[in-house]
C-alpha cells in the first residue's frame, strides 16, 4: 500500500501543468513526424503526453487508440482528437484535429508542386526506401508494445480476442473492420454477462 502511494506521488510530481498551447504544438510536432501510417503516432503520443508531460497514463492511451481505430477516418487524427477531448474538452479536440491535419496538408501541397521534377530522382527514392524501413520498425514496436501491455493484464478474454484477431487477419483474411466489430461485440456481451453475475451474487 505504501509503495503504491509513493508511486502515485512520483507520477504527480512529474506531471506538468496542462496547457492548450503546449498541447497544440505537441500535436503539431507529432503529426509532422508521423510518417507511414496512423499507428506510428501511438509511441510518439505515449512518449510526449505520458512519459514527458505526465498528463495521461498508458492505460488511457490504449483505450483512446482502441476507440480511434474503431472509428471512421485516419487513426492519427482520431487518436489526437480523442486525446484533446479527454484533456481539454471540445476546444482541445478541435485544436488537436487542426494541429494533426496541418503538417501533412502543407507538406503534401509543397510536394505536389515539385513531384514531377523529383519523382525519378534516385536520391529521393533512396531516402524513401530508408524511411519505409524506419516506419515499419515503428509499427512493429507499436504492435509489440500494445500486445505486451495486454499480456501483462492476464485478462483471459483479452488474450483470447488478441489471438483470435491475429488468426482471422492473417489466415482467414477477414476484413479488419469486421474483426474490430466482432471483438467489440464479444466484449460488450462479456461485460453484460459479468454484470448479471454480480447482481445474481449480490
Amino acid at each position: 500500500m505504501e509503495r503504491s502511494r509513493q508511486s502515485n506521488n512520483k507520477v504527480f510530481k512529474q506531471s506538468k501543468p496542462k496547457s492548450l498551447p503546449t498541447f497544440f504544438f505537441s500535436c503539431l510536432k507529432i503529426s509532422a513526424f508521423t510518417l507511414g501510417g496512423g499507428y506510428v503516432i501511438v509511441p510518439l503520443q505515449k512518449r510526449r503526453f505520458c512519459d514527458e508531460l505526465g498528463w495521461i497514463d498508458e492505460e488511457k492511451i490504449l483505450d483512446l487508440v482502441a476507440m480511434a481505430q474503431s472509428a471512421p477516418g485516419p487513426v492519427a487524427i482520431n487518436a489526437s482528437t480523442l486525446m484533446g477531448y479527454h484533456l481539454f474538452g471540445l476546444k482541445g479536440a478541435l485544436l488537436a484535429a487542426l494541429a494533426t491535419m496541418l503538417p501533412p496538408l502543407l507538406i503534401l501541397s509543397v510536394i505536389s508542386l515539385f513531384y514531377q521534377k523529383v519523382a525519378d530522382n534516385p536520391l529521393l527514392r533512396a531516402i524513401l526506401r530508408g524511411m519505409q524501413a524506419a516506419v515499419a520498425a515503428l509499427i512493429v514496436y507499436t504492435v509489440w508494445d500494445l500486445a505486451y501491455k495486454i499480456w501483462l493484464k492476464k485478462n483471459p478474454l483479452q488474450l483470447v480476442l488478441l489471438a483470435l484477431a491475429l488468426v482471422l487477419a492473417l489466415w482467414a483474411k477477414l476484413n479488419v473492420v469486421l474483426i474490430i466489430l466482432l471483438a467489440g461485440g464479444v466484449s460488450v456481451l462479456a461485460y453484460f454477462l459479468w454484470e448479471k453475475n454480480k447482481e445474481a451474487e449480490a
